[in-house]
């Protein structure tokens, strides 16, 4: 390929692409599942019910930036252990970041629960005879948050040994389980609300409560060995408190701008920004996945002294997290209103136009995640935190301003996604600062590129758009068809150098040769 200028060693790549296969071989299983319940949960909670549970949901989230620190520390601690090769050290800030974890735990729950409720009784838009209903769940998903961060640090063990086979065999237990819960609420009398909320809480925390004991039996090492070495629980805190801000970035973001929906425009509008919010995560889980099993790698290999190994591995992973997303972003980009006529029916009408901004916003985050692991892999996270997270921090108060002045949402949205490319430059400036890296040959060859190669591949397929205006099956298979041969042909004429494409040329021969064999 033509960017980066030399590939990484082949072991690593090969156990990334193994990883993030299959990571993806469990995304498309577990979305199949959740598109699927999505409709079914808007049908019988309804559109006021869906879009009250989004509320929610969001009440809670906008503490978790908490748990967003502490775990991204213990993962950075945890594989700086592994690429010092210290086993000791392994399990002095597992223990470490299981008892501090434990803490997050109780002092969300407590945040949540006196914060939540009082937003509830006081601001929440909501009809006087769903009061009630809306605290009982809020109680069930207060619980349900509680018992996933106790098990964070489990998952982070299992993350930094790469052990990601597992770790996806629980999330696929969990979506299984989340679906037999909306197809059980479909069945049982009562508040569908309150019983939603119930069965989500169930469907969540057992698959945890068995990956917990699973890693003690798998990694000796998981073990807790009280009482904790206190060096290390200062240290993880430290870097956590400097992480707190960054953590808040993703909540102004989300979170913050559900609740500001809801105050300036009710409930409806948060069901459609529920709505895009998760068909742009379910798009960008597959990115998620090739960055869950890159980022292990791009920690230890800086902690091991492979600096250039490591730039090598940040840059494709920024290269490949923005073509990946591309693949999956175009097609839906196209046909988003037939997509969601066919997966819920009935949607409101401003979830078509969130979903396209939510796309664009998710391709500049998506390349720029590589470099804020390369941030935190080199312990940088307090000028991180100063520099690039003040910058996207601005997005709810300005924002908020924005909505006061009557600035459409969706310009609202648009504007919002300026921090994020903001915050790009900030974080790559901040690592030129520690190792040698060049700042405009990153956006030159990584971001540049791929926005070029997002417009084309946009465009080839968009023109089938204006021979059939009218949307349905035939046309979204079209578009589908051409994205695909169009996103192959990019790959193969612009990407990749003469040696990949014979090796591309060879793979095929190689398989045409076999399957011809077997015969």
């Amino acid at each position: 390929m033509t960017e980066p200028d030399q590939a990484p060693k082949r072991g690593n790549l090969k156990r990334v692409a193994g990883n993030t296969l299959f990571m993806y071989s469990r995304t498309v299983f577990s979305l199949a599942l959740n598109l699927f319940a999505t409709r079914l949960v808007l049908k019988t909670l309804g559109v006021e019910d869906f879009g009250l549970f989004a509320v929610l949901a969001s009440i809670i989230a906008s503490f978790s930036f908490i748990t967003g620190a502490v775990n991204g520390s213990v993962s950075r601690f945890l594989c700086a252990a592994l690429g010092h090769e210290d086993r000791r050290e392994f399990s002095a800030i597992f223990t470490a970041s299981a008892v501090l974890l434990f803490g997050v735990a109780l002092l969300i729950a407590a945040l949540t629960e006196l914060c939540g409720l009082w937003y509830i009784q006081n601001h929440l838009v909501v009809a006087p005879e769903r009061l009630s209903a809306a605290m009982t769940a809020f109680h069930f998903c207060v619980a349900s948050t509680v018992i996933l961060i106790i098990a964070l640090p489990y998952q982070a063990a299992l993350i930094s040994q790469e052990n990601i086979r597992a770790f996806a065999l629980f999330t696929v237990c969990t979506d299984v389980l989340k679906f037999l819960a909306v197809i059980a609420l479909t069945l049982m009398p009562g508040d569908k609300l309150e019983l939603y909320a119930l069965l989500l809480m169930l469907a969540q925390i057992t698959p945890q409560m068995i990956l917990m004991l699973y890693a003690r039996h798998t990694y000796p090492d998981c073990a807790l060995r009280l009482p904790p070495d206190r060096s290390r629980l200062r240290e993880i805190g430290q870097y956590a408190c400097w992480d707190l801000l960054g953590c808040l970035t993703v909540v102004a973001q989300s979170q913050g701008l559900n609740i500001l929906v809801n105050a300036f425009f009710g409930l409806v509008f948060n069901a459609a920004y529920g709505i895009a919010m998760q068909v742009n995560g379910a798009i960008s889980q597959f990115v998620y996945n090739f960055v869950m099993a890159s980022n292990p790698q791009i920690m230890k290999l800086y902690h091991s002294g492979a600096h250039e190994e490591m730039k090598r591995m940040m840059r494709l992973s920024s290269y490949l997290a923005g073509f990946l997303l591309l693949f999956f972003a175009v097609p839906l980009f196209i046909e988003v209103e037939f997509v969601l006529s066919v997966w819920l029916g009935e949607y409101p009408a401003h979830a078509p136009v969130f979903i396209r901004i939510f796309l664009v916003q998710s391709l500049v985050m998506a390349m720029s995640r590589p470099i804020v692991a390369a941030v935190h892999a080199i312990g940088l996270v307090r000028i991180h935190n100063l520099a690039s997270s003040s910058v996207v921090i601005s997005i709810l108060p300005v924002s908020y301003v924005l909505l006061k002045l009557g600035v459409p949402l969706p310009v609202v949205f648009v504007i919002n996604i300026i921090p994020w490319v903001l915050e790009c430059v900030v974080d790559s400036f901040i690592i030129r600062r520690a190792i040698s890296f060049s700042v405009s040959r990153f956006f030159l060859h990584t971001y540049l590129r791929i926005l070029a190669y997002g417009c084309l591949l946009l465009a080839i397929p968009a023109a089938v758009t204006l021979w059939m205006p009218q949307d349905g099956f035939l046309r979204f298979l079209i578009v589908g068809t051409i994205s695909v041969i169009t996103f192959c042909a990019v790959v193969y004429f612009l990407v990749m150098n003469d040696a990949g494409r014979q090796m591309a040329r060879d793979a095929v021969r190689t398989k045409i040769i076999a399957r011809i064999a077997s015969r």
